[in-house]
């Protein structure tokens, strides 16, 4: 009998390397194939054609302050994914808040970011003998991305 794991909204963290474009917005990664450790084991996120649900990421997304939808600082303005990587362009608010992100961010002292995404449909990739499973999520759709302090 197959396990069902129910895995609800989830988050996930990588160094930003935002890159300034020539039009005032900024481009990062927010997303990689790299196993990542969860409850249930280690989750891989397919970025292969079909597998991302580009559609609210792309219908100009929110750019949050650690996932609080409250603090919106930005907002995504075009995302791709290229190879096993997601990108996005971005480009910050004119709030207080928002300038006080982007400072940091160009002082390299907010250096991570965390895509907020939903699983809704994920496979068992390999069994392991011993420790933790590894799962294939082969469709998934993100919801923001945010600058975080813990990666």
């Amino acid at each position: 009998m197959e396990k069902k794991i129910k895995v609800g909204r989830l988050f996930r963290s990588m160094p930003a390397g935002a890159k300034k474009n020539e039009d005032g917005t900024r481009n990062m990664s927010f997303s990689s194939d790299d196993p990542y450790e969860r409850h249930f084991g280690y989750e891989v996120l397919d970025h292969s054609p079909g597998a991302v649900v580009m559609g609210r990421l792309l219908n100009k997304a929110p750019l949050l302050a650690e996932h609080d939808p409250t603090k919106q600082i930005g907002v995504i303005e075009t995302g791709s994914i290229v190879g096993a990587k997601g990108f996005v362009d971005y480009r910050f608010g004119n709030s207080a808040l928002a300038k006080e992100y982007e400072a940091d961010v160009d002082d390299e002292i907010r250096t991570h970011v965390s895509v907020g995404y939903i699983v809704h449909e994920m496979e068992l990739k390999e069994k392991a003998e011993e420790g933790p499973d590894t799962y294939l999520v082969t469709k998934w759709e993100p919801l923001e991305v945010s600058f975080v302090s813990i990666a």
